[in-house]
C-alpha cells in the first residue's frame, strides 16, 4: 500500500516547533520585524553566495564527506565498522547506548561492545556512527539561539531520523539513506540559528513573529541542497535534497525518499511539541495508513520522550 503524504503544514506546526526549540514565545499577530528581515536576507545570501557557503557548517567540511561515503558503501563489512568503532571511546559509548535504546531494547541490558554489535548489526552501526559524527554540529555551542536550541534540536533530529528509517523499510528503500537525509535536513537548522545569532541588534533581545518563523522554511530547505552538495552525498541523495531545495519540503514531489522525509518531519514535530497522549491522538489517522513498524517506532519514541521529560 502506498503511504500517504503527511498533512501539509499550514504554519501552525512550524511555529510550535520553532517556539519549542528556542524556548521563546512567537507573536502570532506581530508584523515582520527589521531584525527578522535582515536574518532572512542573510539566509538567502548564504544559499546563493558561493563564497559564503563554506561557512555554513565548517567544522564538518573535511571529515563528514569521507566518512559518510564509507558508511554508504555496501562493501563496508560489519568487521570493518566494528574495528572503526572500537578505536573511539565516544563511538563505543554511543553504540552501547543505541543497543539499549527503545528501538533495540532487549530483556537484559547490553553492557559491552561485542554484545552491542550483535544487537545492532550493520545498519545499526551505521546509524550510531552517523549520529556521533553529526551530533556535535547541533551541540549548542555558539550564540544565544544556537545554545538555547541545541539540545531540543537534537531531540527532534533523533526522532525524525529514526522515523525516516522506519518509513524507508516499508518503502523498500535503504534505511540508512533515509536516516542520513533526515540528519542532514535537520543539521541545516544549526546553520539557520548561527546565522540568526550573527544578526545583532544592540542589546535588544529577539522578538519572533509567526510571519518570520513561517518564512524560515524556504531558505532552510534551499540550504539543505547546499549542504548535501558540500558533504558530497550520493547523486541520488543530492537529487532528493535539490528537489526539496527547489520546491520546499511540503510541496516537493512524491518520490519515496521525499515522502519518507516529509512524514518523518511531521511525526517528529508532533512528538516534540505535544504531550504524549495528544501526540498519539494527532498521529493516529496517519499511523493507521502506514506500516506497523512505523507505528511501533512512533509509540516507542513517544514513550521515551515522555520518560526523558519526567
Amino acid at each position: 500500500m502506498k503511504p500517504p503524504a503527511a498533512p501539509l503544514d499550514a504554519g501552525g506546526t512550524a511555529v510550535a516547533l520553532f517556539a519549542w526549540m528556542v524556548e521563546r514565545e512567537v507573536d502570532l499577530k506581530a508584523p515582520l520585524g527589521a531584525r527578522e528581515r535582515r536574518a532572512l536576507l542573510e539566509l538567502d545570501r548564504l544559499a546563493t553566495d558561493a563564497h559564503a557557503k563554506g561557512s555554513l557548517l565548517p567544522r564538518a567540511s573535511a571529515v563528514v564527506p569521507r566518512l559518510l561515503a564509507q558508511l554508504r558503501d555496501p562493501a563496508t563489512s560489519l568487521s570493518e565498522l566494528s574495528e572503526q568503532v572500537s578505536r573511539d571511546v565516544t563511538l563505543v559509548a554511543e553504540v552501547i547506548r543505541m543497543a539499549n535504546s527503545v528501538s533495540y531494547r532487549r530483556q537484559s541490558d547490553v553492557v559491552d561492545l561485542e554484545q552491542a554489535i550483535g544487537v545492532l548489526g550493520v545498519d545499526g552501526l551505521r546509524f550510531a556512527i552517523a549520529r556521533t559524527v553529526l551530533k556535535p554540529l547541533m551541540d549548542g555551542r555558539g550564540g544565544e539561539l544556537s545554545t538555547r536550541a541545541g539540545r531540543r534540536l537534537w531531540q527532534h533530529t533523533d526522532c525524525k531520523a529514526q522515523l525516516s528509517a522506519a518509513l524507508a523499510r516499508g518503502e523498500g528503500i535503504d534505511p540508512f539513506d533515509a536516516y542520513l537525509l533526515a540528519l542532514v535536513h535537520d543539521a541545516v537548522w544549526s546553520a539557520v540559528f548561527r546565522t540568526m545569532d550573527a544578526v545583532v541588534s544592540g542589546a535588544v533581545p529577539w522578538q519572533f513573529s509567526a510571519e518570520f518563523v513561517q518564512s524560515l522554511g524556504a531558505p532552510r530547505d534551499r540550504l539543505f541542497g547546499v549542504v548535501a552538495q558540500q558533504w558530497q552525498l550520493s547523486d541520488e541523495l543530492t537529487g532528493v535534497a535539490n528537489e526539496v531545495a527547489q520546491h520546499g519540503l511540503a510541496a516537493a514531489g512524491s518520490s519515496a525518499p521525499v515522502r519518507s522525509l516529509r512524514i518523518a518531519d511531521h511525526l517528529a514535530n508532533l512528538l516534540c511539541t505535544h504531550r504524549i497522549a495528544v501526540a498519539k491522538a494527532l498521529a493516529e489517522p496517519l499511523l493507521d495508513k502506514l506500516p506497523s513498524n512505523v507505528r511501533h517506532s512512533y509509540l516507542a519514541l513517544a514513550q521515551a520522550t515522555h520518560d526523558a521529560a519526567a
